[in-house]
């Protein structure tokens, strides 16, 4: 063998030698890269299963319930603990009768508290006490027979008081008393004109709180001597403030 052969010999050797050693480093280089990749999808699985997602929250709009006496006025009785609310357009007079004509066909603004409310379209609300022991016998002869009750409500405010439409066909001849006003409950439960204990079925007497008054706290039709009964009825908006200004009644 001569020296040049020698020489060529060994570069063989060492190109081998260099092959192995890259293919080596390569495959180490790919299996620590695969393993990496194996271990970071693992790791990013277990997270998503074990850490929560907070999602943010959305504000949700709460609607206010309206306040139906909003801007209404109140009025408090100076002799019993009887308070109700009425609409600021409606003309208040306390026994004024200079101021409006408070005339109706029990009283003629002479009653221990006599208080009406008066619509622009003139429909009229009377307030009114009497002693309890003033109202005679005579005066609750009705026969509870003619007499019916309809849109009954419970004050919500005032225990066994009752709002009502009373329809009382025996008080005008040929014709019918139709009124909205407040009436004493049976025990709790809605009245009827025949109920025991029952005030004057066909008028719109309640006792108060204390027992020491009898109240009339509803609708006259309008502005005059005498109420208009079934020939001039109010419209419905008045209609309706009635029924809300009746159904505010609340003792303090």
């Amino acid at each position: 063998m001569t020296g040049n052969e020698s020489n060529s010999g060994f570069s063989i050797v060492e190109a081998l030698l260099i092959l192995v050693i890259i293919g080596i480093l390569g495959f180490t280089g790919w299996y620590v890269y695969h393993a990496k990749q194996a271990s970071d999808k693992n790791y990013s699985t277990a997270n998503s299963s074990t850490v929560p997602i907070y999602k943010k929250k959305v504000a949700t709009k709460t609607t206010a319930t309206a306040n139906p006496y909003a801007g209404w006025k109140t009025f408090c009785s100076s002799v019993t603990n009887a308070c109700f609310k009425y609409d600021p357009t409606w003309t208040f007079a306390q026994c004024s009768p200079t101021q409006v004509n408070m005339k109706n066909y029990f009283q003629d603004c002479g009653q221990i508290e006599d208080v009406s409310l008066i619509s622009p379209n003139n429909t009229r609300i009377d307030w009114y006490l009497l002693n309890a022991n003033d109202l005679s016998v005579s005066q609750c002869a009705n026969d509870p027979s003619k007499v019916s009750y309809s849109d009954i409500t419970q004050v919500p405010n005032a225990s066994n008081l009752f709002y009502v439409n009373i329809n009382d066909s025996e008080n005008i001849a040929g014709g019918y008393i139709d009124r909205l006003a407040l009436r004493n409950g049976d025990n709790g439960q809605a009245p009827t004109p025949s109920f025991a204990g029952a005030i004057c079925p066909g008028f719109d007497y309640f006792s108060t709180q204390d027992g020491k008054y009898v109240a009339s706290f509803g609708l006259n039709y309008s502005v005059n001597d005498k109420p208009q009964f079934n020939t001039d009825l109010p419209n419905q908006s008045d209609l309706s403030i009635v029924k809300q200004t009746l159904l505010s009644f609340y003792y303090k």
